[in-house]
Protein backbone atom coordinates (compact mmCIF):
# COMPACT_ATOMS: atom_id res chain seq x y z
CA UNK A 1 0.00 0.00 0.00
CA UNK A 2 2.59 2.71 1.35
CA UNK A 3 3.29 3.23 -3.02
CA UNK A 4 0.06 4.93 -3.07
CA UNK A 5 -0.38 6.34 0.15
CA UNK A 6 1.10 9.68 -0.92
CA UNK A 7 -1.94 10.28 -3.34
CA UNK A 8 -4.13 11.22 -0.54
CA UNK A 9 -1.48 12.99 2.01
CA UNK A 10 -2.20 10.64 4.90
CA UNK A 11 -1.93 11.77 8.38
CA UNK A 12 -0.27 10.45 11.75
CA UNK A 13 -3.76 10.54 12.88
CA UNK A 14 -6.23 8.88 10.39
CA UNK A 15 -8.27 6.09 11.71
CA UNK A 16 -7.44 3.25 9.04
CA UNK A 17 -10.67 1.13 8.92
CA UNK A 18 -12.89 4.28 8.72
CA UNK A 19 -14.66 4.85 5.42
CA UNK A 20 -12.57 7.69 4.42
CA UNK A 21 -8.55 5.65 4.52
CA UNK A 22 -10.90 2.39 2.88
CA UNK A 23 -12.54 4.71 -0.12
CA UNK A 24 -9.84 6.90 -0.89
CA UNK A 25 -7.07 3.51 -0.95
CA UNK A 26 -9.33 2.20 -3.15
CA UNK A 27 -9.28 5.09 -5.48
CA UNK A 28 -5.79 5.73 -4.66
CA UNK A 29 -4.04 1.93 -6.05
CA UNK A 30 -6.48 2.59 -9.19
CA UNK A 31 -4.99 5.75 -10.30
CA UNK A 32 -1.37 4.06 -9.77
CA UNK A 33 -2.49 1.55 -12.02
CA UNK A 34 -3.67 3.61 -14.51
CA UNK A 35 -0.34 5.05 -14.55
CA UNK A 36 -1.31 8.46 -12.79
CA UNK A 37 1.68 9.69 -10.36
CA UNK A 38 -0.25 11.90 -7.58
CA UNK A 39 1.14 15.03 -7.27
CA UNK A 40 2.35 16.34 -3.44
CA UNK A 41 1.64 19.58 -1.57
CA UNK A 42 5.68 20.71 -2.62
CA UNK A 43 4.52 20.54 -6.68
CA UNK A 44 0.94 22.62 -6.24
CA UNK A 45 0.96 26.08 -6.96
CA UNK A 46 -1.85 29.10 -6.96
CA UNK A 47 -3.10 27.57 -9.83
CA UNK A 48 -4.38 24.40 -8.08
CA UNK A 49 -8.14 23.88 -8.39
CA UNK A 50 -10.02 24.38 -5.27
CA UNK A 51 -11.39 20.85 -5.14
CA UNK A 52 -7.93 19.08 -5.04
CA UNK A 53 -8.37 16.38 -2.87
CA UNK A 54 -4.51 16.22 -1.92
CA UNK A 55 -4.37 19.83 0.04
CA UNK A 56 -7.77 20.14 1.03
CA UNK A 57 -8.34 17.96 3.79
CA UNK A 58 -9.28 17.97 7.57
CA UNK A 59 -7.67 15.85 10.38
CA UNK A 60 -10.15 12.89 9.32
CA UNK A 61 -9.25 13.01 6.22
CA UNK A 62 -11.95 13.95 4.66
CA UNK A 63 -12.58 16.58 2.07
CA UNK A 64 -15.06 19.83 0.75
CA UNK A 65 -15.06 22.08 -2.09
CA UNK A 66 -17.37 25.21 -2.29
CA UNK A 67 -20.07 25.32 -5.34
CA UNK A 68 -20.69 28.95 -4.55
CA UNK A 69 -17.35 30.02 -5.58
CA UNK A 70 -17.09 27.97 -8.45
CA UNK A 71 -20.14 29.32 -10.24
CA UNK A 72 -18.43 32.66 -9.44
CA UNK A 73 -15.52 31.13 -11.63
CA UNK A 74 -12.91 31.48 -8.21
CA UNK A 75 -11.56 28.20 -9.49
CA UNK A 76 -8.08 28.38 -8.34
CA UNK A 77 -6.53 29.30 -4.73
CA UNK A 78 -5.45 32.15 -6.65
CA UNK A 79 -8.51 33.46 -7.47
CA UNK A 80 -9.40 32.55 -3.97
CA UNK A 81 -6.98 34.68 -2.57
CA UNK A 82 -7.43 38.09 -4.71
CA UNK A 83 -10.51 38.67 -2.49
CA UNK A 84 -10.58 37.69 1.33
CA UNK A 85 -14.30 37.95 1.28
CA UNK A 86 -14.43 35.23 -0.70
CA UNK A 87 -13.34 33.05 2.01
CA UNK A 88 -16.70 33.80 3.66
CA UNK A 89 -18.58 31.83 1.22
CA UNK A 90 -16.89 28.58 2.58
CA UNK A 91 -18.70 26.55 5.12
CA UNK A 92 -16.98 28.47 8.61
CA UNK A 93 -15.49 24.66 9.64
CA UNK A 94 -13.20 24.66 6.67
CA UNK A 95 -12.08 28.32 6.46
CA UNK A 96 -9.58 27.81 8.31
CA UNK A 97 -8.49 24.38 7.13
CA UNK A 98 -8.58 26.25 3.32
CA UNK A 99 -6.04 29.18 4.80
CA UNK A 100 -3.76 26.77 6.68
CA UNK A 101 -3.53 24.58 3.83
CA UNK A 102 -3.03 27.63 1.53
CA UNK A 103 -0.03 28.43 3.47
CA UNK A 104 1.74 25.19 2.40
CA UNK A 105 1.86 26.27 -1.11
CA UNK A 106 5.53 27.74 -1.99
CA UNK A 107 4.49 28.61 -6.39
CA UNK A 108 3.35 32.15 -7.23
CA UNK A 109 -0.11 32.40 -8.14
CA UNK A 110 -1.02 32.08 -11.99
CA UNK A 111 -4.04 34.28 -13.55
CA UNK A 112 -7.67 33.40 -12.54
CA UNK A 113 -10.07 31.09 -15.08
CA UNK A 114 -12.36 33.55 -16.35
CA UNK A 115 -16.29 32.34 -15.61
CA UNK A 116 -17.96 30.95 -18.80
CA UNK A 117 -20.58 28.93 -19.45
CA UNK A 118 -18.72 25.92 -18.68
CA UNK A 119 -15.31 25.36 -17.27
CA UNK A 120 -12.88 23.14 -19.82
CA UNK A 121 -12.08 20.03 -18.50
CA UNK A 122 -8.42 20.78 -18.23
CA UNK A 123 -8.95 22.39 -14.58
CA UNK A 124 -10.12 19.56 -13.37
CA UNK A 125 -7.61 16.73 -11.45
CA UNK A 126 -7.68 13.49 -13.29
CA UNK A 127 -10.27 11.83 -10.77
CA UNK A 128 -13.24 13.92 -11.07
CA UNK A 129 -16.19 12.84 -12.98
CA UNK A 130 -17.56 14.20 -15.72
CA UNK A 131 -20.92 14.77 -14.43
CA UNK A 132 -19.56 16.80 -11.70
CA UNK A 133 -17.83 19.23 -14.26
CA UNK A 134 -20.98 19.46 -15.75
CA UNK A 135 -22.30 20.26 -12.71
CA UNK A 136 -20.66 22.77 -11.29
CA UNK A 137 -19.44 24.19 -14.46
CA UNK A 138 -22.65 26.13 -14.29
CA UNK A 139 -21.87 29.20 -13.55
CA UNK A 140 -25.79 30.22 -12.48
CA UNK A 141 -27.20 27.90 -10.00
CA UNK A 142 -30.14 25.93 -11.58
CA UNK A 143 -33.57 26.77 -10.99
CA UNK A 144 -35.10 25.32 -7.58
CA UNK A 145 -37.92 22.71 -8.00
CA UNK A 146 -40.25 24.80 -5.76
CA UNK A 147 -40.40 28.29 -4.89
CA UNK A 148 -39.73 29.18 -0.81
CA UNK A 149 -42.45 29.63 0.26
CA UNK A 150 -43.88 26.23 -1.50
CA UNK A 151 -41.00 24.64 1.17
CA UNK A 152 -42.10 26.53 3.92
CA UNK A 153 -45.95 25.21 3.49
CA UNK A 154 -45.04 21.71 3.32
CA UNK A 155 -42.88 21.66 6.53
CA UNK A 156 -45.86 24.13 8.32
CA UNK A 157 -48.27 21.17 6.94
CA UNK A 158 -46.66 18.84 9.49
CA UNK A 159 -47.44 15.76 7.71
CA UNK A 160 -47.11 12.57 9.49
CA UNK A 161 -43.71 10.83 8.86
CA UNK A 162 -44.95 7.89 7.17
CA UNK A 163 -45.58 9.97 4.53
CA UNK A 164 -43.32 12.98 4.64
CA UNK A 165 -41.05 11.94 2.60
CA UNK A 166 -43.11 11.05 -0.29
CA UNK A 167 -44.77 14.19 -0.85
CA UNK A 168 -41.34 16.29 -0.25
CA UNK A 169 -40.08 13.63 -3.41
CA UNK A 170 -43.68 14.67 -5.38
CA UNK A 171 -43.13 18.17 -4.79
CA UNK A 172 -39.14 17.97 -5.81
CA UNK A 173 -39.87 15.82 -8.63
CA UNK A 174 -37.66 13.02 -7.61
CA UNK A 175 -40.23 9.99 -6.95
CA UNK A 176 -38.95 6.62 -8.15
CA UNK A 177 -41.16 6.31 -11.41
CA UNK A 178 -40.50 4.20 -13.94
CA UNK A 179 -39.33 6.88 -16.53
CA UNK A 180 -37.15 8.47 -14.19
CA UNK A 181 -35.60 4.76 -13.63
CA UNK A 182 -35.47 4.01 -16.95
CA UNK A 183 -32.48 3.47 -17.78
CA UNK A 184 -31.87 1.16 -14.69
CA UNK A 185 -34.93 -0.48 -14.93
CA UNK A 186 -36.05 -0.84 -18.79
CA UNK A 187 -38.34 -3.52 -18.30
CA UNK A 188 -40.46 -1.80 -15.49
CA UNK A 189 -41.31 1.86 -17.23
CA UNK A 190 -44.89 1.18 -16.84
CA UNK A 191 -47.15 1.76 -13.50
CA UNK A 192 -47.68 -1.29 -11.15
CA UNK A 193 -51.76 0.02 -11.00
CA UNK A 194 -52.51 0.06 -14.76
CA UNK A 195 -49.65 -0.30 -16.75
CA UNK A 196 -49.29 3.27 -18.21
CA UNK A 197 -46.16 4.77 -18.80
CA UNK A 198 -45.04 5.57 -14.84
CA UNK A 199 -44.57 9.50 -15.24
CA UNK A 200 -44.22 11.65 -12.36
CA UNK A 201 -47.70 13.76 -13.86
CA UNK A 202 -49.03 10.38 -14.19
CA UNK A 203 -48.29 9.34 -10.86
CA UNK A 204 -49.84 12.42 -8.75
CA UNK A 205 -52.56 13.02 -11.24
CA UNK A 206 -53.70 10.53 -13.84
CA UNK A 207 -53.17 7.15 -12.07
CA UNK A 208 -55.64 4.14 -11.82
CA UNK A 209 -57.19 5.53 -9.01
CA UNK A 210 -56.92 9.00 -8.63
CA UNK A 211 -59.62 10.60 -11.14
CA UNK A 212 -62.37 9.21 -9.39
CA UNK A 213 -60.75 10.45 -5.75
CA UNK A 214 -59.89 13.77 -6.97
CA UNK A 215 -63.73 13.69 -8.62
CA UNK A 216 -64.79 13.16 -4.90
CA UNK A 217 -62.64 15.95 -3.78
CA UNK A 218 -63.65 18.25 -5.76
CA UNK A 219 -67.41 17.35 -4.97
CA UNK A 220 -66.81 17.92 -1.14
CA UNK A 221 -65.28 21.83 -2.20
CA UNK A 222 -68.27 23.10 -4.72
CA UNK A 223 -67.51 26.73 -6.22
CA UNK A 224 -68.95 29.28 -3.81
CA UNK A 225 -69.82 32.79 -5.59
CA UNK A 226 -68.42 33.79 -9.19
CA UNK A 227 -65.17 31.94 -10.48
CA UNK A 228 -63.96 28.56 -11.46
CA UNK A 229 -62.31 26.05 -8.60
CA UNK A 230 -59.56 24.65 -9.09
CA UNK A 231 -59.34 21.01 -9.73
CA UNK A 232 -57.94 18.61 -7.34
CA UNK A 233 -55.40 17.32 -9.86
CA UNK A 234 -54.51 20.71 -11.46
CA UNK A 235 -53.99 21.96 -7.84
CA UNK A 236 -51.79 19.04 -6.91
CA UNK A 237 -49.72 19.58 -10.09
CA UNK A 238 -49.50 23.04 -11.10
CA UNK A 239 -50.04 24.75 -7.62
CA UNK A 240 -48.38 23.19 -5.13
CA UNK A 241 -48.74 26.40 -2.44
CA UNK A 242 -52.21 25.73 -2.81
CA UNK A 243 -52.31 22.14 -2.70
CA UNK A 244 -50.56 22.70 0.97
CA UNK A 245 -52.54 25.79 2.44
CA UNK A 246 -55.87 24.41 1.23
CA UNK A 247 -58.68 21.58 2.92
CA UNK A 248 -58.85 20.88 -1.14
CA UNK A 249 -55.16 20.02 -1.75
CA UNK A 250 -54.48 18.53 1.51
CA UNK A 251 -57.51 15.70 0.91
CA UNK A 252 -55.61 15.22 -2.22
CA UNK A 253 -52.56 14.51 -0.98
CA UNK A 254 -54.21 11.84 1.53
CA UNK A 255 -55.44 10.15 -1.94
CA UNK A 256 -52.61 10.60 -3.47
CA UNK A 257 -50.42 8.56 -0.30
CA UNK A 258 -53.24 5.87 -1.33
CA UNK A 259 -52.82 5.39 -4.48
CA UNK A 260 -49.03 5.82 -4.02
CA UNK A 261 -49.26 2.96 -1.32
CA UNK A 262 -51.30 0.83 -3.52
CA UNK A 263 -48.94 1.23 -6.12
CA UNK A 264 -46.07 -0.23 -3.78
CA UNK A 265 -48.12 -3.35 -3.04
CA UNK A 266 -48.68 -3.96 -6.65
CA UNK A 267 -45.03 -3.60 -7.41
CA UNK A 268 -43.82 -5.68 -4.94
CA UNK A 269 -46.15 -8.43 -5.73
CA UNK A 270 -47.44 -8.40 -9.23
CA UNK A 271 -50.38 -10.72 -8.66
CA UNK A 272 -51.82 -8.86 -6.16
CA UNK A 273 -54.93 -6.41 -7.80
CA UNK A 274 -55.84 -3.17 -5.17
CA UNK A 275 -59.89 -2.81 -5.81
CA UNK A 276 -61.66 0.59 -5.96
CA UNK A 277 -62.91 -0.85 -2.53
CA UNK A 278 -59.39 -1.40 -1.37
CA UNK A 279 -58.11 1.83 -2.44
CA UNK A 280 -60.76 3.30 -0.86
CA UNK A 281 -59.78 1.42 2.72
CA UNK A 282 -56.27 2.93 2.13
CA UNK A 283 -57.48 6.38 1.87
CA UNK A 284 -59.24 6.04 4.75
CA UNK A 285 -56.60 4.67 6.44
CA UNK A 286 -54.38 7.98 5.92
CA UNK A 287 -57.15 10.58 6.21
CA UNK A 288 -57.50 8.70 9.97
CA UNK A 289 -53.66 9.09 10.39
CA UNK A 290 -53.94 12.84 9.33
CA UNK A 291 -57.08 13.96 11.27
Amino acid sequence: QQEFLPFFQMGSNVIWDTMPYLAWSARAFSMVKQGVTPPTVAELSYDTPLWNSCLFRNDTQLTYFCPALIRLGITTVGALLEDDSNFDLIAPSWRPIYRDAIQRLTKPACPAVEATDSLPLSVWCQWTSVKMVNHLGLVGAEPPRQPGEVWKAFFDADFPTPHCDTIYQALWKKLPVGERLRSWLPGEVGCPLDGASESILHSVSTCKFLPAAYDTVDKCFPVNGQGEQPRASTIIHSRPLQSLTSPQGILAWSAFIASWTARGMAKRDSSETVSWSGFLTLWIAVVQLWA
